[in-house]
């Protein structure tokens, strides 16, 4: 299976640190397009999936790490719920839970594979033949265009997290003791800005109203 890698290229001391390295350690089959951020997310994001040819396609932000064994892992999900005739239209590496009833956060974990209502805009695994577009119109700055398709990507099948690998927020952890399979999130953007930052509740509302619910966002 042959991956395509897409990132919007930004912050150059951020991508030094955790993407780059994370890439150039990477084992697998894949291809890595970068975007500036002359234009939005959305619209940087449909255009990679314009320019990709592969059957997997990784949208993710310049500050997530990752051990080198990350693309067996999604292929090991991917395998697992095929396995299971479990229909899924995109994997994530944390979001919330499925249920209606449950603001529960999951990370991607060694044991168990969870499925989610959405996954963080930090990173998504989506294949090229769910031909959805993400939505330039309603989400054309910078916050929860990954939580919008995932919301149309559900009607196609369920979100859900990465097997095998373990996931976590970097500053929680000691760096000096990391698992042999990992991702790690750095939040480079909140740690700099804060939670929330910008216009972020004005576009959770363009959210709740596009889909007539109170989506979870992480």
């Amino acid at each position: 299976m042959k991956f395509t890698i897409g990132y919007i290229n930004h912050n150059k001391e951020v991508f030094d640190r955790c993407l780059g390295p994370s890439l150039s350690a990477l084992r697998g089959d894949f291809e890595v397009i970068s975007t500036t951020d002359e234009k939005f997310p959305a619209e940087n994001y449909n255009h990679i999936l314009d320019e990709s040819t592969n059957e997997w396609i990784i949208l993710t932000h310049q500050d997530i790490s990752f051990s080198p064994d990350l693309l067996e892992k999604i292929e090991l999900t991917i395998k697992t719920l095929d396995e299971a005739n479990i229909k899924y239209s995109a994997l994530g590496l944390v979001g919330r839970d499925y249920d209606s009833e449950s603001y529960t956060v999951h990370w991607s974990t060694v044991d168990k594979i969870y499925r989610l209502e959405t996954c963080d805009c930090c990173f998504i695994a989506i294949p090229k033949s769910n031909s959805i577009r993400f939505d330039e119109e309603n989400f054309d700055e910078y916050h929860l265009y990954v939580e919008d398709y995932c919301m149309a990507a559900n009607q196609l099948g369920g979100i859900y997290t990465i097997g095998g690998i373990n996931g976590a927020e970097s500053k929680l952890i000691d760096s000096s003791k990391l698992p042999l399979s990992y991702m790690l999130h750095h939040s480079a953007t909140v740690n700099e800005r804060g939670c929330a930052w910008g216009r972020y509740y004005e576009y959770k509302e363009r959210l709740w109203k596009k889909w007539n619910k109170k989506v979870k966002t992480t």
